[in-house]
């Protein structure tokens, strides 16, 4: 058995102190579900302390990084306006659907599921751009994708009849196979 005794540790403003032969962190970096983890060694809680995310300098980290990749996703969604040739105010054409027949309804209390697939209603619209951003590709006014816009309100009607179609045959589809 070890009898030495632990050092006591400045961390960030805090005086840590091993008890029965541990390190605790003091900033409480675990989750709740789950018991808080031990270093035997001052070496090993050392290691924590450089990539703690519950520290001050770990909350002030993760600021800078949260705050860079904003940066980062809004640089590519102007990009991307930009290299489309968009810009707030346009009027642009889509296709969109809307759900029209749910998979689950409320019964009284109960969430029950009354069919597989939803039931979709396609439609091609026109709306100003108002706001943009970046959710892996360029969505407008939060809720429409770059790839549904259409060059003409016609051409986004003809194309949310092709889609509604390939949609219904899904549906049939996945109806024969059950």
């Amino acid at each position: 058995m070890n009898t030495t005794a632990l050092a006591d540790i400045d961390f960030e403003g805090k005086l840590v102190i091993a008890k029965n032969g541990k390190y605790r962190c003091p900033f409480k970096c675990h989750t709740g579900s789950y018991p808080a983890p031990t270093w035997r060694t001052e070496k090993g809680f050392r290691q924590h302390m450089e990539r703690c995310p519950a520290c001050p300098s770990g909350q002030a980290r993760k600021a800078v990084l949260q705050a860079c990749s904003a940066e980062q996703t809004m640089l590519r969604a102007h990009e991307e306006m930009a290299a489309r040739g968009l810009r707030v105010g346009d009027e642009v054409f889509y296709v969109g659907y809307q759900v029209t027949g749910p998979t689950h309804v409320f019964k009284g209390t109960r969430r029950v599921r009354v069919r597989y697939e939803e039931l979709r209603s396609y439609f091609g619209a026109k709306v100003r751009i108002e706001s943009f951003s970046w959710l892996g590709a360029l969505v407008l006014n939060g809720s429409i994708p770059v790839n549904n816009i259409c060059g003409s309100l016609a051409e986004a009607r003809e194309k949310a009849a092709a889609a509604q179609k390939d949609y219904q045959s899904h549906l049939e589809f996945a109806a024969a196979v059950r």
